[in-house]
């Protein structure tokens, strides 16, 4: 008597949950107690809860079961849920030719399974580094389901979760692990490695994000399989590229800075001498990239020794380690601005004042009760309206031009690290004429000029440092602008590119790099108001192609009553490679499906389309008429459905 029962699926549903295309099935019974598969021996036993159960009663897994009869002759049988003629695990059918191993499907009879991997899925299959069933970027698993920064995943479906850069664990996306919280040591701020400069350049391990020396590409890890190797090496199936930087309102590039903060005590700041004056500062950073101060400067400035406590960790500053933002400034570059979400800075270029409520005599408007409302009526010894707030409905007009940079740049007036300082220390500010306009006028716009200012106090004594790498191709165009007070001095492979040393109003400073290599800077300006410039190429400064370089900016504000920073970068792309797979060369790579090559993707159930996604396949949860018997996925599938066939043990 021969019995025929459907197979029994325990434990199926968790795993159609996942989405993982024809995911393992538990293997079938007899229901009548005679065997199944070689050997008639043993057998497999449906349980009175419908479980699967081995001899002596014990609960059996799929895997553990004996092959079927015919199983590795090419021919798939009732009793089969696949069968590529072979016994071998990991190829997407199982050794006992009962199960469909996940992360694989198999349309042919005979023939290798076909590995698919589907981001978005919930399942995590290679080359895949997480799969949290979306495919929106910014939760930690990318949209082509990879690590985001920040970011480590674990699970299938992946759960992920924000890495603590410098906890002592290095994971996710984490590249080398920080510990003493200061950046520009080889260990950013986010856990990503960052380059060793000298002044031939910079070298780093595969994983910064910088493609340096024999590296094809870099991605930000070090991790193969997903297009960039373990070694920096462009993996098959994928072609890998520097993208261009962002842009828009929604685009800014996040420098790490680190300011160090003096008091009026140290005795280089809280000076009041020196004006600008090139040369302050040697043309070569020092072995541990620090400037160091050139013999005979006049600039208020004790000594070599105390210049060096500017940038480095002393008994007399507090370190204080941040970020800057650079937003785009609509001209291929990212420059800082004033506003805490990068709103420019507004100045008054141009008033008028057509109102009727012109006053005939002086303090007429103390009498209408305009006192406060000074934009609603002009006195009459006014010739200008005054630059406050004002009210076109009324009569009052005015032009506003946005400015980039900041012209109040106190970044840690209340950081806790900051140290404690009074009297000379703490000052009012002023909005620098230069640059911003305005006549040197209070930041408290209702003093007035000569008045005795109490607040706001801001922190006047305190350095920063900046650094940022670039790769140097011939051809490449480059350009950095510095705006500021007091002293500034870039360095590009260590070499001085920018001299605007010396105690001083705002100037502008420049670094220009051409596409036939011609390097012109801008120093300043010299007392006749003309700018002082000079010539060079890119030999001069040690740039060969395809090398990696380092660009320093070292900043000082020494002295009372205004504070302006505006530091504007384009061409200097550090973005690293993103790489993507070439669908239609038979190789299946993190993004795709599925890639049988260009003849091969021609679509149909089970099979991969002309770009490298699949159509319908078992284990989408769907039922194709014609193609499937039930789906493993369906939740409302029979206890039998392996492979997307009901099975059956003769």
């Amino acid at each position: 008597m021969t019995f025929r029962t459907y197979l029994i699926l325990s434990g199926l549903a968790a795993l159609a949950g996942a989405g993982v295309a024809c995911t393992a099935p538990t293997m079938p019974g007899d229901g009548g107690g005679s065997s199944s598969g070689s050997g008639g021996g043993g057998g497999l036993h449906v349980g009175s809860g419908g479980s699967l159960l081995g001899v002596g009663g014990i609960p059996l897994s799929v895997k553990d079961a004996e092959p079927t009869v015919s199983c590795a002759d090419g021919v798939l049988n009732a009793d089969e849920a696949c069968d590529d003629g072979n016994t071998a695990s990991g190829d997407g059918c199982g050794d006992n030719c009962r199960y469909v191993e996940p992360g694989y499907v198999c349309p042919d009879a005979g023939q290798p399974c076909r590995p698919f991997a589907k981001c978005g899925d919930g399942s995590v299959i290679f080359p895949e580094q997480c799969d949290d069933g979306a495919l929106a970027a910014g939760d930690g698993c990318s949209a082509s389901c990879k690590f985001e920064i920040g970011w480590t995943c674990s699970g299938s479906p992946s759960s992920c979760q924000e890495t603590v850069c410098g906890d002592g664990e290095q994971e996710g996306a984490e590249t080398c692990e920080e510990a003493d919280g200061m950046p520009f040591d080889g260990c950013s701020l986010t856990c990503q490695a960052e380059p060793s400069c000298t002044s031939d350049g910079c070298s780093s391990a595969c994983g910064d994000g910088l493609i340096i020396g024999a590296e094809e590409c870099d991605d930000g890890n070090a991790t193969g399989g997903d297009g960039c190797s373990e070694s920096c090496q462009t993996e098959p199936g994928y072609t890998c590229s520097q993208p261009p930087p962002c842009s828009g309102a929604d685009c800014k590039l996040e420098l790490p800075i680190v300011y160090r903060d003096f008091t009026a005590g140290h005795s280089d700041f809280g000076v009041d001498c020196g004006a600008e004056l090139p040369g302050v500062a040697e043309d070569l950073l020092d072995d541990a990239g620090k400037p160091v101060l050139a013999d005979g400067s006049e600039v208020c400035i004790a000594s070599a020794a105390s210049f060096a406590e500017w940038y480095t960790k002393s008994e007399n500053n507090a370190e204080i380690v941040g970020t800057i933002s650079l937003y785009d400034n609509g001209d291929g570059g990212f420059v800082n601005r004033f506003g805490a979400d990068g709103e420019p800075w507004s100045t008054v270029k141009d008033v008028s004042q057509t109102s009727n409520l012109r006053c005939t005599e002086v303090g007429c408007c103390t009498d209408l009760g305009l006192e406060d409302e000074p934009w609603n009526c002009c006195e009459a010894n006014d010739t200008d309206c005054r630059p406050c707030s004002y009210d076109p409905e009324r009569g009052c007009k005015q032009t506003v031009t946005n400015l980039d940079g900041n012209p109040l740049f106190f970044p840690i007036d209340d950081d806790p690290l900051a140290l404690a300082d009074s009297g000379a220390g703490m000052s009012c500010a002023k909005i620098p004429q230069e640059v911003y306009s305005g006549g040197w006028k209070w930041e408290n716009a209702t003093l007035a000029d000569g008045a005795e200012c109490t607040t706001p106090l801001h922190n006047f004594h305190f350095t920063s440092e900046i650094a940022y790498w670039f790769k140097y191709t011939t051809g490449m165009t480059a350009n950095l602008t510095f705006v500021g007070d007091d002293d500034v001095w870039v360095y590009v492979n260590r070499r001085l590119a920018v001299d605007l040393g010396g105690l001083h109003v705002p100037v502008e400073g420049s670094f220009s790099l051409a596409a036939n290599g011609t390097i012109n800077m801008v120093h300043g300006l010299d007392n006749g108001s003309t700018a002082v410039t000079q010539q060079g190429d890119a030999s001069d400064f040690g740039l060969e192609d395809g090398g990696v370089y380092e660009v320093k900016v070292f900043h000082a504000e020494r002295k009372v009553t205004g504070s302006s920073f505006k530091l504007t970068l384009s061409g200097f792309n550090t973005a690293r490679s993103e790489c993507v797979p070439v669908c239609g060369d038979a190789i299946i790579a993190a993004g795709e499906q599925c890639d049988d090559g260009v003849e091969g993707n021609t679509g149909g159930h089970n099979r991969c389309n002309a770009d490298c996604t699949i159509g319908d396949y078992c284990g989408d949860g769907i039922v194709q008429t014609g193609q499937e018997e039930c789906d493993d996925a369906d939740p409302n599938k029979p206890s039998g459905c392996a492979g997307c066939r009901v099975l059956v043990v003769k």
